[in-house]
């Protein structure tokens, strides 16, 4: 289903009168965080128009469960594991090819933190490009913790922990 279908529809429900609670099964979360922001956001309004929101997962990762937390129950299979492992990013790396083909790119660095450049120039990351996305993560990590936390009505330490 596309995500603009999704918000108009969990958008009717909300301002439907006669709908008094939802269920949303939740098979595979191929969205990028921000679109997860949205239908996670649209889960929250149903919810504070006095509906109930109900959530089926059939597993659970830390995308589907974040998507998940917004509702006021959340269902599992019995056969459904939870895979919550730590954010992570990847970046691809092209010196080396651009070498082989012979190609030298003519680039400039101003300043540590201006990396974009680096995926042509460098084998690996810099320790400043590490800080950054590190510290994007470790934001992302905090924030989803918090969500979570708040949603379920646990301690972040406790989302933590899980």
């Amino acid at each position: 289903m596309l995500l603009a279908d999704l918000l108009k529809l969990l958008e009717s429900a909300e301002k439907n009168p006669r709908i008094k609670s939802i269920l949303v099964v939740v098979k595979r979360v191929a969205a990028g965080w921000a679109q997860l922001e949205e239908v996670r956001s649209a889960i929250e309004q149903i919810r504070l128009a006095g509906k109930e929101t109900h959530i089926y997962l059939e597993q659970a990762d830390n995308k589907s469960y974040y998507l998940a937390s917004a509702a006021d129950k959340i269902y599992l299979p019995p056969s459904a594991t939870l895979d919550f492992v730590g954010l992570s990013s990847e970046t691809l790396f092209f010196r080396n090819l651009l070498s082989y083909l012979g190609i030298e790119p003519e680039l400039f660095n101003i300043g540590d933190y201006k990396s974009a450049a680096e995926v042509f120039q460098r084998e690996g990351m810099s320790g400043p490009s590490r800080e950054m996305i590190d510290s994007i993560l470790s934001d992302l990590q905090g924030r989803l913790n918090a969500e979570v936390a708040r949603n379920r009505n646990v301690s972040t330490r406790q989302v933590q922990s899980w």
